[in-house]
Formats: C-alpha cells, sequence, structure tokens
C-alpha cells in the first residue's frame, strides 16, 4: 500500500511585518519515525503578509488491528518574528479499518468526452464548363454612363500624386583605406575595402569586422612593354602615398577611431601631413586626435592645429602613438572646422600608418566629412640604430 501523507498547518500569531524564516521537523510521540511516518524537516518562509505554511509528512500505513499513534512536528531558530508561531497538532495514525466508514452514494455522472476529429476531406469533383467571358473594365464604365475613348477613360483613374514619403534609413557605407579595419572604424552594417590588397571585410556586426570575406585584387597582369629611356634627372624621393575617405567617418566612442591610413616600410623618413573637416553636433564638446596603425617608430615630431571656440587656432605636438591630444571645443558651424596635421615619422618596423579621432563625451556625435586626406611624402632611407 502507498504510503499517506500528513499535511500539517504553520501560523503566526499575526500576519508577517517582516521576511521570517526558520526550520521545522518531526518528534516521535507514541508514533516512531521509520516505522510508523517518515522523518522530515526543512525550512519555512513567511515574505510580509503572510500568517500560515503548509508542510507534509509521508505516513506509514497502519496494518489492521495495531495500535493508534501519533506524531507531532516542532518548528525551531524562527529568526525576524515579532510574534509568536502556533505549533501544529499531533497526527494521529489508525488502522486502515478504523478510517473506513460504509460506503457513500455513486457519484455524479461524469462530463461529456470531447468530439471527436473531423473526416477526411472528399476527393475533389470535376471542373466545371468555362462561363462566358465577361465585359471589360472599360465596358462597365460605358455602361455605367462613362463617354470617351479607352485612353481617356484610363487617363481618368489616374489620381492625385500623393505625399512624399518620409526618408529611408541610411544604407551601409564603404570605407576603403590601405590596410586593415581598426576596431572604431565604421558602423554594424558597413563595408571595409583594404585598397593595399584587395580583401574585403563586412558587413560589420556587433562583435568587429570579422574575417576577410571576399578579394577583389586580380591575378598580376602581363608585362607591359619596356619605355623609352629618359633623360638623366637629379636625386629625389619616392612618390607620395595618399589616402582619402570617400564617405563621413563618424564616431561616438571615447576610444580613437581609426579615420584613414596608408602602409609604410620599415627603415624609411616619412614627411606627414594630414587635413579633415569636423562636423561636430555640439560644437561646446571636445575631440581628441592620435596616431593609428600597426607600424613601428623610431621617432614622431607632428603637431596638431584646430580651430577652439575660446580663441581661435589651438596648436599641440604630439610623438608617441599612445599619446592623443584634446581640443575642448569646436568653432561654431557644422563644416568649417579644419584641423590639420603635419609633421615627420621615421619608421622602423613596417605597418600601417593613420590618424584617428574620438569624442571627449561618451555618445556625443561627432563626423569627419568625406574627403578627408592623408599624404605621407618619403623623404628616403635613415638608419634605424
Amino acid at each position: 500500500m502507498a504510503n499517506l501523507i500528513a499535511t500539517f498547518t504553520i501560523s503566526l500569531n499575526q500576519p508577517a511585518t517582516g521576511r521570517v524564516s526558520g526550520k521545522w521537523r518531526t518528534r516521535d510521540g507514541t508514533a516512531v519515525a521509520g516505522v510508523d511516518y517518515i522523518a522530515s524537516g526543512g525550512d519555512v518562509v513567511f515574505e510580509p503578509g503572510e500568517l500560515t505554511k503548509h508542510v507534509d509528512v509521508p505516513v506509514i500505513p497502519p496494518a489492521q488491528g495495531a495500535e493508534t499513534t501519533y506524531f507531532t512536528v516542532e518548528v525551531y531558530d524562527l529568526i525576524g518574528a515579532d510574534n509568536d508561531t502556533v505549533a501544529p497538532g499531533p497526527v494521529i495514525i489508525m488502522p486502515e479499518s478504523d478510517l473506513r466508514g460504509p460506503p457513500g452514494p455513486p457519484g455524479r455522472d461524469g462530463a461529456d468526452g470531447r468530439n471527436g476529429t473531423n473526416g477526411r476531406d472528399g476527393i475533389d469533383g470535376a471542373d466545371g464548363l468555362d462561363g462566358q467571358p465577361g465585359p471589360s473594365a472599360y465596358q462597365v464604365a460605358v455602361a455605367a454612363g462613362f463617354s470617351g475613348t479607352v485612353a481617356q477613360w484610363l487617363a481618368s483613374l489616374k489620381g492625385q500624386p500623393g505625399q512624399d514619403g518620409a526618408d529611408g534609413a541610411d544604407g551601409a557605407r564603404w570605407f576603403v583605406a590601405q590596410g586593415q579595419p581598426g576596431a572604431g572604424t565604421g558602423a554594424q552594417g558597413d563595408l571595409y575595402l583594404n585598397a593595399a590588397n584587395g580583401d574585403v571585410y563586412g558587413p560589420k556586426s556587433a562583435s568587429g569586422w570579422g574575417d576577410v570575406v571576399a578579394n577583389l585584387q586580380g591575378p598580376p597582369g602581363a608585362d607591359g612593354s619596356d619605355g623609352a629611356g629618359g633623360g638623366g634627372g637629379g636625386g629625389g624621393g619616392s612618390s607620395d602615398i595618399i589616402a582619402v575617405t570617400t564617405a563621413p567617418v563618424s564616431n561616438q566612442q571615447t576610444a580613437i577611431a581609426e579615420i584613414c591610413s596608408v602602409a609604410v616600410e620599415a627603415g624609411m623618413a616619412y614627411a606627414v601631413e594630414f587635413m579633415c573637416m569636423v562636423r561636430p553636433s555640439d560644437p561646446t564638446k571636445g575631440l581628441s586626435f592620435g596616431i593609428t596603425g600597426s607600424f613601428g617608430s623610431q621617432t614622431i615630431q607632428m603637431r596638431g592645429e584646430y580651430p577652439e571656440a575660446a580663441g581661435g587656432v589651438t596648436s599641440k605636438p604630439i610623438h608617441d602613438k599612445a599619446t592623443v591630444i584634446a581640443f575642448a571645443s569646436s568653432e561654431a558651424g557644422n563644416s568649417g572646422n579644419l584641423f590639420k596635421f603635419t609633421g615627420l615619422v621615421h619608421v622602423i618596423s613596417a605597418g600601417t600608418f593613420g590618424i584617428g579621432y574620438a569624442v571627449a563625451t561618451q555618445y556625443d556625435y561627432q563626423e569627419i566629412v568625406r574627403g578627408a586626406c592623408l599624404i605621407l611624402t618619403p623623404l628616403g632611407a635613415v638608419p634605424t640604430n
């Protein structure tokens, strides 16, 4: 026979005003744990406003003819109560023959069962005969009183022009620069082309740019024919290395986001010139500029100039990648704030050299207008020691 369940009610003298917790356990009376019931216990918790809790104890059914016994539940280690608990009364265990009364009257009829599922659909009937062609929309219009040709009727159906719809959301932007994209470049959904090798990244996700998804650089073409010999010229440096942004670069973070970059060679000295137009959402908020990229340098001698609102153009030096130069504000206006970087860099390990910027206040909007230009002029090889 399965165990029975005895339910005890543990009560407070009045509802709890705060959280009340304690423990409970069974205690033998004439009933013995393990023989007449299963020893039990646990935690009891009253939340504010609660008055009673119920706990269950399994009872082992006694054999016929066994003596009537009892056991109780004890509450202890009560915490947080500003009033006493009411201990549950004992549970009396009686033989099954003493608990069974005379048969009761028949119960009520049960509720009707659910309807069965519908049967399957029948087979489709054969197609009916085609009806006679109906009049055209133009013929219906004529019958309703329209007077004119088909072209005139079609022209009469044209309504007045509707209002212009709202502007759609900005689409994804392409960023083109030398080297891999920086973490602060672009927003989710944007694409990036490494102009140095044709690698394509994107669309950018919440976790960053990810791996290269395509490459636009084709196989090397055939060598062209040799050109005619030129006259002797004086010594000079190599051609300028130029990067120009084709889309605006925005940033709302205090971490430096790269605007553009170019590839540089080890053991070379370069003259650097960078210019961009800044469009701030709030000219009273500041911004900062810094040097980005993977190159290693022995010497950086550069100076940045920016028109602060407080007193004209401010000039500040920068000598390493770890330092940024900050400007407290911008001149009023949306696109008349020219930032300019000039200087000299001596590269000791190849990589990318770039310029980046950041906002002074988190989530303040600043934008670099498209057309930002970075120019590096190689000056020649320089020893690294």
